[in-house]
């Protein structure tokens, strides 16, 4: 065993101030398929059979409860991504459930995990990624852990619930060692869902990412990209709760997808799509989760200028964004648009030769583009890849006699090719070498730029040369913080890139 190597990566962890990459503990991809065909269970109903394999190399495979009928589901092509963002891993399938009685649950007994038991652990911190096109109606719990008489208030309440609302808000809830019940719930309305009714293929649906996390001292509740609801966590003992009491269809520990638990019965069915459920025995930060953040917008107050910027580690496939402006402080003449610039562009089988000379050929402004909304749709259904790092100027598209010298009321939202619709970050004036858009520049903005390669050579002089600043608003200047030794960055860049690329190697290989 290599003890100096150990070494280094923990003085690279602890001493440079970076958190070592966490172990996947599940991930479900349904990436079997093909379209249209049921999740495959032979055996008799409710006995399990893990033809849902766990991509993450410990083992903890998941089973239908039947094979199509009641309770099973069904493989689509509809999906919130044709790739992963975090990972670029193709994504071709969701899951669909085909009757009224759907769920899939986990058994350690039989699928014996070979590396970290999903059922056993009892983590103070841990995270829950799921992909939902919800149907309406109800509660719906989309990923739960089994357990009764955990909570001392309430013997009906389960471990942990992932869900929605009858109210249509997202909400994680979760009870710890110490019996005590912990939620965030986000405003009500906040998630659309579909009538199977009038709309059984779910056309008219949505795609959401939904991400709970806790570090055992805050409960936090994501949804696509945006935080909507945090909780401080009060407890002698925040580990995750496991249960001993078990029923007659499940037992303490188990794990649900598209279903919960309450008073030992199966309820709060999640009917609609269900894809890339992912859980974790840490708390991930968003730059972690499965769709980090990435597309964001920087606005300069004094020139009105608007630029677009990929600050993730790999190349963003969208179809489409929207700028909003409640106010009106958008400029019409101003914009530069992708589609004036040919971005993307190519030629069609139009009468003409030149690339994005016709619509259809690249990106193209919506109408009713005004004042108030800037929009752009890119047709071609491979979409537009907007690399890593890449910063693209829309022109001086912000009316700066609106909000004069002042931050705006800017919304910016964008779609990635399969349907998932996105929140991204606006930001004003924003601290040059402020790569992650925390409201200062720091260690955590040089992995961003060695990862993205933001603006190459002039990147990094940029965020050396504003080290330790903070913006306006956000606290006290760090400008007599010392730029941290190269050494200790180049550890820390390997052992994070490294990691990256170790995750990346085994989700390329399952």
């Amino acid at each position: 065993m290599n003890y100096k190597l150990i070494g280094i990566v923990a003085w690279v962890a602890f001493g440079c101030g970076l958190s070592a990459f966490a172990d996947t503990v599940a991930h479900w991809r349904w990436e079997e398929g093909p379209a249209n065909t049921d999740v495959i269970h032979t055996v008799p109903a409710g006995q399990f059979e893990g033809t849902v394999p766990d991509v993450s190399g410990n083992g903890n495979d998941l089973s239908v409860w039947s094979q199509g009928g009641c309770c099973g589901y069904q493989y689509r092509s509809d999906v919130p991504f044709t790739t992963v963002p975090l990972s670029g891993a193709a994504n071709n399938f969701s899951v669909k459930n085909t009757g009224g009685g759907p769920g899939m649950f986990t058994d350690s007994a039989v699928s014996m995990p070979t590396g970290v038991n999903l059922e056993t652990m009892t983590p103070t911190a841990f995270t829950v990624e799921a992909m939902w096109k919800p149907e309406n109606g109800g509660y719906r719990t989309v990923v739960g852990r089994d357990a009764q008489n955990v909570v001392t208030s309430d013997g009906a309440l389960a471990a942990l619930y992932l869900q929605a609302q009858p109210d249509n808000s997202m909400a994680f809830k979760f009870t710890d060692m110490a019996g005590n019940f912990h939620d965030v719930i986000s405003p009500a309305d906040l998630i659309d869902g579909f009538d199977f009714g009038s709309d059984p293929d779910g056309e008219t649906g949505n795609w959401y990412s939904v991400v709970g996390v806790s570090d055992g001292t805050t409960l936090e509740l994501y949804v696509n990209n945006a935080l909507v609801a945090s909780e401080p966590i009060v407890s002698a003992d925040p580990r995750l709760a496991i249960g001993t009491t078990s029923g007659g269809d499940w037992h303490a520990g188990e794990w649900s997808v598209g279903r919960g638990l309450f008073g030992g019965g199966h309820t709060d069915r999640a009917y609609g799509f269900i894809d890339e459920v992912r859980i974790s025995n840490s708390a991930l930060t968003p730059s972690e989760f499965l769709v980090p953040p990435s597309l964001s917008l920087e606005v300069d107050t004094t020139s009105g200028e608007i630029t677009l910027t990929n600050t993730a580690a790999v190349p963003v496939n969208v179809d489409f964004y929207r700028i909003g402006s409640a106010g009106g402080a958008l400029s019409l003449a101003g914009w530069d648009s992708l589609d004036e610039q040919n971005y993307d562009a190519v030629d069609g089988p139009d009468s003409g030769d030149v690339a994005g000379d016709s619509d259809g050929e690249g990106w193209d402004e919506a109408g009713g583009s005004d004042a108030s909304q800037l929009v752009e749709l890119f047709v071609d259904d491979n979409g537009s890849l907007i690399g890593a790092g890449e910063t693209l100027s829309l022109g001086n598209a912000y009316n700066t006699s609106i909000f004069p010298g002042m931050d705006g009321d800017l919304e910016f939202t964008f779609g990635l090719i399969g349907g998932l619709r996105l929140i991204g970050n606006v930001s004003y004036g924003a601290l040059t070498g402020d790569y992650n858009d925390d409201g200062s520049v720091d260690a955590a903005d040089y992995v961003v730029w060695r990862k993205t390669g933001i603006n190459g050579q002039d990147g990094y002089n940029d965020w050396r040369a504003n080290f330790g600043m903070m913006a306006p608003g956000s606290g006290s200047s760090l400008s007599n913080t010392a730029v941290p030794e190269p050494a200790c960055f180049v550890l820390a860049v390997i052992a994070v890139l490294g990691g990256a690329r170790r995750c990346r190697r085994e989700l390329a290989t399952k």
